[in-house]
């Protein structure tokens, strides 16, 4: 079992060191990217940490739209390639690290917030680095996740069909209530769950409904008893040691 983890972790390496922005056609588009930074951005803003370890930070892109609202700037990947992005973007304003998310190299008790987005769905042993996400952060600190939701109609069919989420080499989006019940397991205590919608805006017909209609399916997301967003938004808290 150990060779398959060490199989699995070997291959996502070499793939996110060739793919720093995963495979062409099947990556988020940008403006995509930047909805979700923008949501994450809100929320570390409110908060006003000290100091941010994002796990997974890729090219450093989300960590520039937030690195002016903290002190220190943690950036922690698999990828040396991305990392190169990531310094080169931030330059002296952030530190970087190459590491695995199951064993981050850093004291426990020392990050404000750590952020975790679009990274879990990519882990074969993701209930591993949540535990290290708990360690390293102090007493009450918080953990915000993003995350495709599989109970989203669209990416429950896409999974049914071709089995992960993407053409990515490793990408298993977590049932909201296995992600929630691992969280938990984990130590923290969740404190605001909501999920979001996107959709191309395609031809002109489309860009002018579009937004009445994420209005509509974020209303209707509200009355359901589970998110059915594309995406989750997660934020919780460290309890316990």
């Amino acid at each position: 079992m150990l060779l398959v983890h060490s199989k699995k972790k070997s291959r996502i390496k070499k793939y996110f060191e060739k793919m720093v922005f995963g495979k062409p056609g099947e990556h988020s588009s940008v403006e995509e990217v930047k909805m979700r930074h923008l949501i994450i951005q809100k929320d570390v803003k409110k908060m006003n940490p000290t100091n941010v370890i994002e796990v997974g930070c890729g090219g450093g892109f989300l960590g520039k739209t937030i690195i002016s609202y903290v002190n220190t700037y943690i950036g922690l990947d698999i990828s040396q390639k991305a990392l190169k992005i990531g310094k080169k973007l931030l330059g002296r304003n952030a530190s970087f690290i190459l590491c695995d998310a199951e064993l981050l190299p850093l004291r426990s008790k020392c990050a404000d917030i750590t952020i975790c987005s679009e990274v879990l769905e990519h882990l074969p042993n993701y209930k591993v680095s949540l535990n290290e996400m708990h360690r390293v952060l102090r007493l009450k600190g918080k953990l915000i996740v993003t995350t495709p939701n599989l109970y989203n109609p669209s990416l429950f069919l896409r999974v049914l069909l071709f089995g992960k989420g993407t053409a990515q080499v490793y990408d298993r989006p977590i049932p909201y209530p296995k992600l929630i019940k691992s969280l938990n397991n984990c130590g923290f205590k969740i404190r605001l769950v909501k999920s979001f919608f996107y959709y191309y805006p395609g031809f002109y017909f489309m860009r002018k409904i579009r937004k009445k209609v994420q209005k509509f399916l974020f209303y209707l997301d509200k009355l359901m008893p589970i998110p059915i967003g594309l995406y989750l938004f997660i934020r919780c808290e460290k309890q316990g040691n």
